[in-house]
Parts: C-alpha cells; structure tokens; sequence
C-alpha cells in the first residue's frame, strides 16, 4: 500500500465515530483489568495503544505498550505527557482528520522497532489507529479510548487489516 497523506470524509467521520473492534465498556479499572487479562491470554506479538488516557492506564496498571501513539491531550485538553522509562520517542505531525505520509512513516518505523516507542503526534492521533492495524503483525493488539464509554480493542487478522485498507481508500487523497 502506497503512503499517502489522507483525509477522513465527513460520511467516514461519522461512521468511525462507533467502536472498530471489540468495546469492553466500564470504569477505568476494569476495562484495562480485562484487556491485561486478554494480553497475558492471547500473547500478542505487539502491544499498541493510541492516545494519552489509554496508553497512561496501560503502563498505570502494569501492561507497558511496545508502542503507544499520544498526541499529549485527552479529550482535547492538555495532559502531562505519561511517563515511560527507556523509550525510544519519535515525533510526527498528523492534522485532526488526516493521515500524514510523515504519521505513516513514524507508525511503521515505530512498529518495526526493537524497543519500546512512542510517536508524539503534534495534532490528533485518532486516526493512527488505522495505520497501526495496517503495519502490525497478525494477533497484535491496539487498544484505544472510546471517550465515556472504556476501551476498544482490535486485534489485528487479515480481515481488520483489510477493513481498514478499504476505510484508507475511502478518504480523500491530500
């Protein structure tokens, strides 16, 4: 699949506003209890989490992400950056509504690392979601927040592979 910056069409944008993947819904706790339950279960080769109160409750509960995706904002208000000890940091810019070439090239550089990562994204990391079920390896896990309700989680096979693929080809080409 060729790099290209994209950009989410206003019929996309509604209809990724639903959950891709499974929601396990709840407070805090328990939702991040059951996604380490899944993970020590299921052994994924890569651990993702796309933004900062998903990735924070991750390390918080002892389930550091091999990769985590932040953009240093929860709900659109300015958060401390979580604290990971011995990371590799990389750094992009991805518009609200985009996919960059630059967040692509720092998803795939970040999922191919030997150390643990994190991609600080100036702007909105949202949509990096859909690049990371593209690069990862199968049986990979990203989790990300589903705001007010808990946490999504999807685990990456060929069929959520492909499905993203076809959201990619449905945005518009920036």
């Amino acid at each position: 699949m060729e790099l290209r910056t994209r950009i989410l069409t206003p019929k996309l944008r509604a209809e990724l506003k639903k959950p891709f993947g499974t929601l396990i819904q709840g407070p805090i706790e328990l939702t991040t209890g059951k996604l380490k339950e899944l993970i020590a279960k299921r052994k994924p080769p890569k651990v993702i989490s796309v933004g900062d109160a998903t990735t924070s409750s991750l390390i918080k509960f002892g389930v550091p992400p091999d990769l985590c995706i932040v953009d240093h904002k929860v709900l659109r208000k300015p958060v401390k950056p979580v604290p990971m000890k011995g990371l590799q940091t990389l750094h992009t810019s991805n518009p609200p509504g985009t996919i960059t070439k630059e967040a692509w090239l720092a998803v795939k550089k970040g999922i191919s690392a030997n150390q643990k990562t994190q991609i600080v994204v100036d702007g909105e990391e949202d949509l990096l979601v859909i690049p990371a079920v593209v690069l990862a390896s199968e049986r990979s896990i990203v989790a990300y927040g589903q705001p007010n309700q808990g946490i999504v989680v999807i685990e990456v096979t060929k069929r959520n592979k492909l499905k993203c693929r076809q959201i990619i080809d449905s945005m518009e080409e920036g």
